[in-house]
């Protein structure tokens, strides 16, 4: 039973842990395609002139 629950929490843990990451990575992502929407929007507008 002790162990069981030990794998139990483990299991969470890992889980949340991967959870964080997939967090960050996305909202890095997200910072990083605004970044180049935002340097192309202005590159339209140059030619659109």
């Amino acid at each position: 039973m002790g162990s069981a629950l030990n794998l139990f929490f483990v299991a969470i843990y890992k889980i949340r842990m991967l959870f964080i990451n997939t967090n960050y990575v996305l909202g890095h992502y997200q910072n990083f395609t605004y970044e180049i929407f935002k340097k192309l929007l202005k590159i339209h507008k140059i030619f659109n002139l």
